[in-house]
């Protein structure tokens, strides 16, 4: 019967072996999705990942379908591989029969093949299917889901009552329970605890021992907003005085947020807050109540570098010296796991003065991020991060997935605007900033007199004044990251430029 099939033999037990290992792997990859992974599949809208996401939520249908096709595949190998030895056996009678009699061993021939073929099916068609698939989950998930459709479609009406059938006779096991755990007594007594909805009511007798009257000298449209001060009983005798009550009634007055603007804006019209205190104000209260989530950067914008991937430390350098951002995340095959962030600062360092030869030493410059969840409050973040090691942090989900990632510079420009840089400060000298061991960052705009004056050297020149310039009267063009020009004090590497100029040198003292 088999020997009449319109195809060689050959290739039905490809096929076979192929459809063996797709079930064994497609098997391993839906049972590694975890609830991170079923998580993002529930948010995406492509079609691929709906896709997934229906078969993860008929998992033991899907299973039961796997390993029924994955039988089947099985069956059909054996088979057709005992035929193709049938006929080996039978087309070179001559050279068997001088090794032995086939009519003795051919029966035990047939079997220690088959125990060979059942190994080679094993290993090729489940442990390294399911290692592979196990390692890319999600990847291969997504890959087959489209092939799986049909089939789960086509199979629905052996697997749907497959897997009734297990369910009911699981349901008529009875399993033993576990033994409950002895509570250790207390020698306190139990004190009942009463719950109550009722708040006592707020008055303006509870708030000051004055009256509220309407401030006169405010416009019709803020006193329709409701907008009161505190007249306090009895003679103030000095502004102190005064000014101390007005506080005191001010902040106990319970206004809202409009309110709470609008005394600023009134502040700012008497002269009492100047418009970049105002600006603040605002900004503070605009962004107060928000979560990190609203200031992350998400995950599929974070650009770093995949430690998985074989690649030389020549070729790694390379890739640091030409990154774009001022933080590079270092993560192992998925963004979930980020072993560390590498800022520009050490990445500077790293090239000349830390000078990585291995892995091992570029991870252990790695700066390890600490772990906020997304819905966290900026301020709170903003404290975690300030008392942190690092100015990142991973943004997580509640269930332990990486969403983003926000740096505290970040946080930083949105409550205050771009920071202006340290070139505005007057006190140069306080610019020069040791980074190192015989390293100093440096901004581009530094006068060469407050860095000779600081390192006790004579660097001069008859057209420029700054360090910036120097460097540029040096490489008469804007230089690119990392380009360094070593002189009789320093070795210049050149960290942050724009196209305007130099921004930010790394200095490295030469030894005399």
């Amino acid at each position: 019967m088999i020997d009449d099939w319109p195809v060689s033999l050959e290739l039905v037990l490809g096929v076979a072996l192929a459809f063996s290992a797709f079930s064994s792997a497609s098997e391993a990859a839906y049972l590694s999705l975890d609830r991170i992974a079923i998580n993002r599949l529930e948010r995406s809208r492509d079609l691929l990942s709906r896709g997934t996401h229906f078969l993860r939520k008929r998992l033991s249908s899907l299973i039961i379908t796997l390993l029924l096709l994955n039988m089947f595949a099985n069956i059909v190998a054996t088979v057709v591989s005992v035929r193709l030895l049938d006929q080996f056996l039978a087309q070179e009678p001559f050279y068997l029969a001088a090794v032995f009699d086939i009519k003795r061993y051919v029966l035990v021939g047939e079997i220690l093949f088959l125990v060979l073929f059942s190994l080679v099916l094993i290993i090729f068609c489940e442990f390294f299917p399911k290692w592979l698939a196990v390692y890319y989950a999600m990847a291969y998930s997504r890959a087959v889901a489209l092939v799986l459709l049909p089939i789960y479609t086509v199979l629905m009406p052996i697997t749907l009552p497959v897997a009734w059938m297990i369910r009911w006779v699981i349901s008529r096991i009875q399993f033993p329970l576990a033994p409950e755990v002895p509570r250790l007594a207390s020698s306190a007594p139990a004190v009942p605890v009463h719950y109550t909805n009722k708040t006592p009511a707020r008055t303006a007798s509870t708030l000051s021992p004055g009256k509220i009257t309407q401030p006169k000298n405010t416009s019709k449209n803020l006193l329709a907003k409701g907008i009161t001060t505190i007249a306090p009983k009895g003679e103030v005798k000095s502004s102190q005085q005064r000014a101390s009550l007005d506080d005191e009634y001010f902040f106990r007055i319970p206004f809202d947020r409009e309110q709470f603007l609008n005394y600023a804006h009134l502040s700012s019209h008497a002269g009492v807050l100047k418009k970049v205190e105002l600006g603040l104000l605002k900004n503070f209260v605009q962004y107060k109540n928000m979560e990190v989530r609203q200031f992350m950067i998400p995950r599929d914008r974070i650009k770093g570098i995949d430690l998985s991937k074989k690649r030389s430390i020549e070729s790694l350098k390379k890739t640091i010296r030409h990154f774009p951002f001022k933080y590079i995340p270092f993560y192992r095959v998925q963004k979930d796991s980020i072993e560390g962030v590498l800022s520009q600062e050490k990445c500077a360092l790293s090239m000349h003065g830390l000078d990585f030869k291995t892995h091992q030493e570029l991870r252990r410059n790695l700066e390890k991020p600490i772990t906020i969840l997304t819905t966290k409050n900026i301020l709170a973040a903003l404290d975690d991060i300030r008392n942190s090691a690092s100015e990142v942090a991973l943004v997580s989900d509640e269930y332990g997935g990486i969403e983003g990632i926000v740096t505290y510079d970040d946080i930083i420009y949105r409550f205050f605007g771009r920071v202006p840089g340290t070139e505005h400060n007057n006190d140069q000298k306080t610019l020069i900033k040791s980074v190192g061991k015989g390293f100093f960052r440096v901004p581009g705009t530094t006068p060469l007199s407050d860095i000779n004056e600081h390192f006790a050297i004579n660097m001069s020149s008859e057209t420029v004044e700054t360090l910036g310039g120097y460097l540029l009267e040096h490489f008469k063009r804007i230089p690119k990251r990392y380009e360094t020009f070593n002189d009789l004090y320093f070795e210049y590497t050149v960290q942050e430029c724009t196209q305007k100029g130099i921004s930010v040198v790394i200095l490295k003292r030469v030894s005399s």
